[in-house]
């Protein structure tokens, strides 16, 4: 088939790598470079966790990834996972570990003698991922874009796409190009709705790089505290900060995503008190900062799925905030998705339908 891959982004590379690999005719178009710093799938890396607590659909969305991560690496021949575990700590009231194994449950007053970055309330509940850990986000996007390139996938970069026909099968490029396909799989981020109406919007985040008090011996692991509100974290590859975020930060949406505000006192503040409340080995102001977007659903659920009124357009919006390290998968999914065949867990939950009420 002739596929056509709009944005080359994380999902947009994994997608056209994965479909070019199984001797699709894929073409793939990117406003920008890939990777750019506009969008979501920049910067240095991303966590993953090896059992996500979303749902049934997200750990087997995982237990497709993760052998594909390492599938990746190889023909890579570069190491992008560095599996330094994850620390997840769920406070009183909250079910998100109702997932996972309690085989991996600590007492939170003893972390400290294992994990001495960390300081934990004492009634949480925390659970050590060791098959947990990062991903470099450019170094695998690179790589998903070589795997599609010498599969054959012509990428075409600083390429913006204006519109998709009625019928989902003509894409029409900036400046009067257009090509004929079969299928088009739109991978456009915070774009997305600039072609296709979905239900997303697009929110501010900020991040902070926080040094080390005493350089440790060895990585430590990643972190998330699953409460009221999400703060995460996991070392940064530079060896010597570690990377900070809030899930939620303000819920601040941008109207004109094209433009994020910068960094300010209030960001600051509250990610400052992440550290201090739960990392006091590392000091308490940042040594930089960066704006970035999630582009979301109100659930913070995907959606993949075809459009109603283009049933040959698949749309492609792996959510901001937790989809990165689900991407190998994502590229199976849709291609599974076009060419038919089973799919071992149910989709419904990333289904248009399921987002508009």
């Amino acid at each position: 088939m002739r596929i056509g891959i709009i944005g080359l982004g994380a999902a947009g590379a994994a997608t056209a790598a994965y479909l070019a690999a199984q001797g699709h005719t894929v073409f793939g178009f990117e406003q920008f470079t890939s990777p750019h710093p506009y969008g979501s799938s920049h910067g240095e890396n991303r966590m993953l966790r090896r059992y996500p607590g979303e749902g049934p659909e997200y750990v087997a969305l995982m237990d497709w990834a993760y052998p594909l991560w390492q599938n990746l690496a190889q023909q890579a021949k570069q190491q992008l996972f560095v599996p330094c575990g994850t620390l997840e700590a769920v406070l009183p009231a909250e079910d998100w570990a109702n997932q996972a194994s309690l085989t991996d449950l600590l007492v939170a007053d003893n972390v400290r003698q294992y994990f001495p970055l960390f300081s934990f309330p004492s009634d949480a509940k925390v659970f050590w991922r060791k098959q947990s850990g990062y991903v470099l986000a450019e170094a695998s996007l690179h790589a998903w874009l070589n795997q599609a390139r010498g599969a054959g996938a012509q990428l075409h970069m600083q390429t913006a796409v204006v519109g998709i026909d009625a019928h989902g099968r003509c894409i029409r490029l900036h400046g009067g190009a257009t090509v004929e396909v079969d299928y088009t799989v739109v991978c456009a981020g915070s774009w997305v709705r600039r072609l296709v109406e979905v239900p997303v919007k697009v929110e501010r985040r900020v991040l902070a790089w926080y040094p080390y008090r005493t350089i440790p011996a060895s990585i430590p692991p990643g972190f998330a505290v699953i409460g009221p509100d999400i703060a995460y974290g996991m070392p940064s590859p530079d060896g010597k900060t570690y990377k900070i975020g809030h899930h939620q930060h303000f819920n601040e949406v941008i109207d004109n995503h094209d433009v994020v505000p910068p960094v300010n006192t209030q960001d600051l503040m509250l990610l400052n008190r992440v550290v201090a409340d739960y990392l006091t080995g590392l000091v308490p102001t940042p040594e930089r900062t960066a704006v970035c977007k999630y582009t979301m659903t109100a659930n913070e659920d995907f959606i993949i799925d075809f459009i109603p009124d283009q049933p040959k357009v698949l749309v492609v919006s792996a959510c901001s905030g937790h989809g990165f390290k689900y991407m190998p998968a994502i590229g199976r999914l849709v291609n599974t998705m076009l060419v038919g065949g089973n799919i071992p867990f149910a989709v419904d939950r990333f289904r248009l339908s399921a987002h508009r009420g």
